[in-house]
């Protein structure tokens, strides 16, 4: 007896585990290859559980403790491993200036690099880092456009366009319009973030790609600790509102501005030798003055408060020059990366606390 052929077919699932990623080797290599602890939290991911910073994007990645101020965390300070402070990078290069704070939204992924990586990235930190990836021109056509509303009167505005333009030309817009309400009653924060892009790809083995981005923060979020009587614990007269603000909102500022520009820059000279450049400019200044939580007095019901006015001022010019050979020898496929990377960081600051 013979039965009737049946035939399946079938696809495979889009989840939101990556499959490959540029963080761990600066080339793209299948993750299962690449030898190093990486996770990477997709754009989709993000969008799907509606993150309003890059901190709330890794609060899941295991071995990173993002959130530890809570909602005081305004420029994304992660621990890795027990490391604290691990620096970021932008697109393989780096994001100096504690001041500053990518916006998800014009985010394509978020990867963790877990253990040492100063062999690719110069200077860095034992526990790990940051690399983020930003939304460019593909060439390809999309739009995503919506509007947002949330907890704490949060609404705002948000366009992913992207457009092809002729065989060579292609551009994209990224930006969002957003503000809410802090925890503490009386303050919020508003955000403008711009990222456009073109893309030109003369050849089928050359492309360059120009960006720029803008991101005012007028009002960009309150930073302050609480301690644990009268948070986790209660005083004699019972716990602190959540919402308290221990400083005055006509006293409270925090202003931020983050703009720059730069290139990538792909040529691939045959099928084993690729050349690559990344480069870009940035500059942030953040102006903040705050009323700090000191302590409880004896009594449980006085708080001590210190006045702390800050302001800072980076300027970055980086550019990394890679080049890439592919080659097949003793039974295996073999990549060969080498490269300069070039940095230049200033960074002003000026802090001045009193009671």
């Amino acid at each position: 007896m013979v039965l009737d052929q049946v035939v399946l077919s079938a696809q495979a699932t889009q989840g939101y585990a990556a499959q490959r990623s540029t963080a761990g080797t600066k080339t793209s290599t299948p993750l299962r290859e690449t030898p190093a602890s990486i996770s990477v939290v997709s754009a989709g991911q993000m969008e799907d559980q509606a993150v309003t910073s890059v901190a709330q994007a890794l609060r899941y990645t295991p071995g990173v403790v993002s959130e530890y101020r809570g909602t005081s965390n305004i420029s994304d300070e992660t621990y890795i491993r027990g490391f604290g402070y691990t620096p970021r990078f932008l697109d393989g290069l780096s994001l100096a200036g504690s001041g500053q704070q990518i916006d998800p939204w014009i985010l394509d992924s978020v990867a963790v690099v877990k253990g040492p990586a100063s062999l690719l990235y110069g200077q860095s930190n034992p526990g790990g880092l940051v690399e983020m990836a930003l939304k460019k021109a593909d060439g390809t056509n999309s739009t995503r456009a919506g509007l947002t509303f949330g907890t704490n009167s949060r609404i705002g505005a948000r366009a992913d366009i992207a457009r092809v333009i002729d065989d060579t030309l292609s551009w994209r817009l990224v930006g969002l319009a957003d503000k809410a309400d802090t925890q503490e009653e009386g303050l919020q924060t508003r955000r403008l973030t711009l990222l456009p892009s073109l893309r030109w790809a003369p050849t089928d083995a050359t492309t360059v790609t120009a960006f720029a981005l803008y991101q005012r923060e007028p009002d960009a979020g309150y930073r302050n600790f609480r301690e644990a009587l009268g948070t986790l614990y209660p005083t004699r007269y019972g716990y602190i509102p959540a919402d308290f603000l221990v400083g005055d909102p006509d006293f409270e500022r925090s202003e931020r501005t983050s703009k720059g520009f730069g290139w990538e820059v792909e040529h691939k000279l045959n099928d084993a030798l690729t050349l690559r450049q990344k480069a870009r400019y940035s500059s942030g200044e953040w102006d903040q003055r705050t009323l700090v939580w000191g302590a409880l007095d004896e009594d449980e019901r006085t708080i001590s408060r210190t006045v702390t006015e800050s302001t800072s001022d980076t300027t970055q010019a980086l550019i990394d020059n890679q080049i890439e050979y592919r080659t097949t020898f003793a039974g295996g496929d073999h990549v060969i990366l080498g490269g300069i990377d070039l940095q230049y960081t200033r960074a002003d600051s000026y802090s001045r606390p009193r009671s």
